[in-house]
């Protein structure tokens, strides 16, 4: 499916499909947003995850502790014994936060509070009761949820990380990579999940030193277009904006 920046929207293959629209940092900025990451004594990933739920309470004109997050953990280094890269397909989880959990003086102290609310997670057994919760809904159980996800919406994200080096045909060149979403929030036999109400998806990549983060909507384009522009503001300080711009990038 095609995918483009925040300026426009992708068209939708079915009902079912999600329109994409595209926040893109070319790589000077991706650059910059790794070193203050790094400076700030925290992880990418928290930095992106504080600014979306940051972003997420601008656009819809909350305060920051009423949003709801959710994003997916790898764990396959986080358990013990780790599981190796042919040892399991999925070893991921979803986990849990509120903007209440993590406030705090700035996109980087809530990113260092996230990275911190994860690893106490990890060590109290949260992440696998909420594999269990995973299995449960993919059997058409529907458990207690989470009481983050009830009331109201979640915001949710993934990062897919940096994308490898893809073999190619010698006559073939890769020059970018997009994420593809298929969204049917009900179960086979179209009993709606009970308290599960995802707002849009964002979809986060590194390809070719750009990083992407591709918001998901199948409702209201505008509003993707929104969060993508208000994240964007939040990852790119204006110096770094200019001197990428004015260099044709």
């Amino acid at each position: 499916m095609p995918c483009n920046d925040i300026s426009d929207t992708a068209v939708a293959n079915d009902a079912a499909s999600a329109e994409f629209i595209r926040l893109r940092l070319p790589p000077a900025q991706t650059t910059q947003l790794i070193s203050n990451a790094r400076s700030q004594h925290t992880t990418v990933n928290g930095v992106i995850s504080a600014a979306l739920i940051l972003a997420e309470a601008q656009v819809r004109s909350v305060d920051v502790r009423e949003i709801a997050y959710m994003y997916t953990v790898d764990l396959r280094s986080r358990l013990n014994p780790p599981v190796g890269l042919t040892e399991g397909t999925n070893v991921i989880a979803p986990v849990f936060a509120t903007g209440a959990d993590v406030a705090g003086d700035g996109m980087y102290e809530m990113a260092r509070k996230l990275n911190t609310k994860l690893a106490a997670d990890l060590d109290r057994g949260m992440i696998a009761e909420l594999l269990g919760l995973v299995a449960a809904l993919s059997n058409d159980e529907f458990p207690e949820l989470p009481a983050v996800l009830t009331p109201g919406e979640t915001l949710s994200s993934t990062n897919w990380g940096r994308i490898p080096e893809l073999v190619t045909p010698p006559s073939v060149s890769l020059i970018d990579f997009h994420p593809a979403s298929y969204q049917q929030w009900q179960s086979p036999q179209g009993l709606d999940i009970p308290g599960l109400h995802m707002t849009e998806s964002a979809y986060i990549t590194t390809f070719n030193g750009s990083l992407a983060i591709d918001f998901a909507s199948s409702d209201n384009p505008d509003l993707a277009a929104a969060r993508a522009a208000a994240t964007r503001q939040l990852l790119t300080p204006e110096d770094v904006q200019n001197v990428v711009d004015d260099g044709g990038e």
